[in-house]
């Protein structure tokens, strides 16, 4: 009679044990982190301007963004840092997707510019966005258990809106700013 019951004692584990372990596969797939596919632009230009001239026409487009302000800026070296400021991530950037799901919400945007003269009358402007977002992944309780920085790809476009800053300052084209 012990075989028997011990027989019957299995089943009622495996019966009750087969819907968590399927449920908890579920689970993984939904929570699982997809990186975003697109690569980051390249957001590097050639100005048929002088240096110096680029240089302050750059730091004089920052200065016109509503809500940025210019961290560090050396004239010397041509870095420009400016203050990390949050937005959301749609329009902006790609943070990937959880379970299929795009992450969506406010993003912290680093931007660094950096200036390099290439001739007498062509200076290369290389202009970077680092996105970041701080994403949660809680257990079946709602109780926080892992918490994760995440890195987004920019879309180019405030790259681009600081290049179109930069050559209006200046009074040039857009096909002079290569």
């Amino acid at each position: 009679m012990s075989n028997y019951s011990t027989l019957i004692s299995y089943l009622i584990k495996g019966l009750l044990l087969t819907p968590l372990c399927l449920c908890l596969a579920c689970a993984q797939h939904l929570t699982r982190l997809d990186p975003p596919k697109t690569h980051p632009p390249r957001m590097t230009f050639a100005i048929l301007r002088d240096y110096n001239t680029t240089c302050n026409a750059m730091v004089r487009a920052v200065a016109d963004l509503l809500g940025h302000i210019i961290q560090l800026s050396q004239e010397r070296t041509g870095a420009i840092v400016v203050e990390p400021v949050t937005v959301e991530i749609e329009g902006n950037c790609d943070c990937g997707r959880i379970g299929g799901v795009p992450l969506a919400g406010p993003a912290k945007r680093q931007t660094t510019i950096k200036v390099r003269p290439k001739a007498p009358q062509k200076t290369l402007v290389e202009i970077s966005c680092k996105y970041t977002i701080s994403y949660t992944w809680n257990d079946i309780y709602g109780k926080a258990v892992r918490t994760r920085t995440i890195t987004c790809t920019s879309n180019g476009r405030f790259e681009q809106k600081l290049h179109r800053g930069l050559t209006r300052y200046l009074g040039i084209s857009t096909t002079d700013a290569k």
